[in-house]
């Protein structure tokens, strides 16, 4: 009795797929079975445009020795699970893949977490991303962030100071005029220029645009004028003016020194900010 066309097809159907298990599995044997021919790291860029926060050697560092022994040991004794759970345990590591290229590589794909600002503590230093998770920092982890500098508690943690730290870097005079946030508490952040001789008092995180705004014009008006070495303290911290306490603490006994060039509402985009000298009291 002929077999039915259609049961042939099936059958052939199989056998295909039976042969090509087989020779995917025969190939993968003699993959394993090659030496390894060495390791390939790739870090990958998190998103478009923003840089990697890792080197390939940072991504070596956590391989132990492997590195160093991987040309020529069996590609069947590398365990790419137990590398890829190794990796994961990293808190600098988004996500991490292990794998053996068809050319006997070992190839190693690292995703770092994107850190947005880089903290100074008297008991150290870290990078936090935008969830305020630590980020280890050494020489192989590094990326020109905002500094913030602070003594961070469980109840003061360092993510409280992140949205100065946003501001600044994508403000153009802040992001080229300041050095390093100092926040002491949230009502008390200060910005540390890099102009010495001066520092900005920015209160909290209220307010931001507006006190941008004001400093600028700070800057802008009075600063060429009096000298840039004039004020130790800029304050920009209360709703409509601005505080220059004096470097000179000398008692003078004379009206403010510029009170009569205050600018008018329009020169702050109608916010109504105004100027004024904080000179000692005789």
């Amino acid at each position: 009795m002929p077999i039915p066309r259609t049961l042939t097809k099936w059958l052939l159907l199989i056998a295909l797929l039976a042969y090509a298990a087989f020779m995917a599995a025969w190939a993968a044997a003699q993959v394993h079975a090659r030496p390894c021919a060495g390791l390939r790291v790739e870090v990958v860029a998190p998103g478009p445009g923003v840089p990697a926060f890792l080197t390939p050697k940072a991504v070596e560092r956590e391989l132990g020795d492997l590195p160093s022994r991987a040309k020529g040991i069996p590609l069947s004794s590398i365990d790419t699970e137990a590398l890829e759970k190794r990796l994961r345990q990293v808190n600098n590591f988004e996500s991490a893949e292990c794998v053996i290229t068809s050319d006997g590589y070992l190839l190693v794909r690292v995703v770092p977490i994107v850190p947005e600002a880089r903290v100074f503590t008297p008991a150290g230093t870290y990078y936090i991303n935008k969830e305020g998770k630590r980020l280890d920092a050494h020489a192989e982890y590094f990326v020109n962030l905002p500094v913030i500098h602070g003594n961070f508690t469980d109840r003061m943690p360092a993510r409280l100071a992140l949205p100065v730290a946003r501001y600044v870097q994508r403000d153009s005079l802040l992001r080229s005029l300041v050095a390093m946030i100092d926040f002491k508490s949230p009502s008390n952040i200060i910005l540390i220029p890099r102009i010495t001789g001066h520092v900005i008092n920015l209160g909290d995180t209220t307010r931001l645009p507006e006190k941008a705004a004001a400093l600028a014009l700070f800057y802008r008006k009075v600063m060429p004028h009096k000298g840039w070495n004039a004020y130790d303290t800029i304050s920009v911290k209360y709703r409509g003016q601005i505080v220059a306490t004096r470097a000179d603490k000398t008692p003078v006994r004379h009206a403010p020194e510029f009170t009569d060039s205050l600018p008018d509402a329009d020169e702050l985009n109608a916010t109504g900010q105004t100027m004024a000298d904080t000179s000692p009291t005789p």
